[in-house]
């Protein structure tokens, strides 16, 4: 626990990157060149990365090379190397690019998006080339001592077909011997971040190639974070997608697609997102908003569609057993064990046989009555050539 929670905002903003300049510097004694040629004929990888509230290290390949992985694990924590000349082509590289990208409308959306729903907090920015620039050596390896300088509070949960006889003293000698220090406390942090509260709308125009409207609305308001609630929600979410799916695609053919996402947040307050986007002309643009917006009225005033409810949970019912038969399923089951004592494989399905058109409903109205709607509408201003 922690993330970019535990660091200043200078200091966050430098997290963002800390991932990408560490694969690009290489790791240990080793440049990224080297380490490649190390690992030829090897399936191994690790990799830090650093979210809004958790810090973490990714790491997986074939089971052969466990020790491998491992390794790397180890001198992630140990050993970063941060070299400057591997910091200057990375921003050679990445500092035009995100120059170019300011004029294109998608990058634009993303980041008008961004800043109406977080009220211009700091942060939550998009990635930007006055970002790269800011990058620096001392900087990032400040950031990675502060969250990877021992290995106190990190959970290591390891999934796989791996032999537990061959893996029990390798995690001893690798894991086993990671520093640790009475001083850190790692913690998820309120560090003040909020979404925008009640009925908020940016309507812009921007220069495009090819005209279009983009729409990204957003639902938000508190919950608790638990898994009847995150299993209504995803109902919820489905319903609405299989609604939009005829009333905006197929009976007024205004998008080839919305997409319906979102879910529960625990930090740094337990809340529900739920964020419609889409694309569309301009003819249609504010019709098609309505609509999303009556869709989830009327689910609040009539209840889901039976048949929507019973095709999703036959779909989830099906999914539930490919979900534990992968890796990340696990990785996902044993986090949320950890985390709120919920037992995915033994729960859920009873979870989703309980759940009601009922209860559906009751969050549709709930979104209704807390009434934070984040409305952001790009219309094309004046075509380039």
């Amino acid at each position: 626990k922690g993330g970019k929670s535990m660091l200043s905002i200078e200091e966050s903003l430098q997290a963002d990157y800390l991932a990408m300049v560490m694969q690009q510097s290489g790791i240990g004694n080793f440049s990224a060149t080297e380490l490649d040629k190390q690992l030829s004929g090897k399936s191994a990888f690790a990799t830090v990365g650093v979210g809004a509230y958790e810090h973490s290290i990714s790491a997986g390949g074939s089971p052969k090379d466990i020790e491998t992985i491992l390794q790397l694990i180890y001198l992630n924590f140990t050993a970063p190397r941060f070299d400057q000349t591997d910091l200057d082509n990375l921003k050679r590289m990445y500092v035009p690019y995100f120059s170019n990208m300011e004029s294109d409308p998608n990058y634009i959306m993303a980041k008008q998006s961004n800043s109406t729903l977080y009220q211009n907090n700091p942060r939550r920015q998009v990635s930007s080339a006055a970002h790269i620039e800011t990058l620096s050596i001392e900087a990032l390896r400040g950031v990675h001592s502060k969250l990877y300088s021992d290995a106190d509070s990190f959970r290591f949960m390891i999934i796989g077909n791996v032999d537990l006889q061959t893996l029990e003293p390798l995690v001893e000698r690798y894991i086993g011997s990671l520093p640790t220090s009475k001083k850190t406390e790692y913690a998820a942090i309120d560090d003040g971040v909020r979404m925008a509260e009640g009925k908020t709308t940016n309507d812009f125009t921007a220069q495009m190639q090819q005209p279009k409207v983009s729409v990204n609305l957003t639902y938000s308001g508190e919950i608790a974070d638990n898994a009847k609630n995150r299993v209504v929600l995803d109902l919820l979410k489905r319903a609405l997608d299989s609604r939009y799916m005829i009333s905006i695609r197929e009976e007024k053919g205004g998008t080839y697609g919305v997409r319906v996402s979102g879910g529960t947040n625990k930090y740094p307050i337990e809340q529900y997102v739920i964020t419609i986007k889409f694309d569309t002309n301009e003819q249609l643009a504010d019709e098609l908003i309505e609509i999303c917006d009556a869709e989830l009225r009327k689910i609040a005033e009539e209840g889901p569609l039976v048949e929507d409810i019973a095709k999703s949970k036959e779909f989830l019912q099906k999914n539930y057993n490919n979900i534990l038969e992968s890796n990340s399923g696990w990785l996902s089951t044993i986090y949320n064990w950890y985390e709120e004592g919920y037992n995915y494989k033994d729960e859920y399905l009873d979870i989703l046989a309980s759940i009601t058109e009922d209860d559906i409903k009751a969050l549709a109205q709930r979104i209704l009555a807390d009434g934070n709607r984040t409305l952001v509408v790009m219309r094309p201003g004046a075509t380039t050539e």
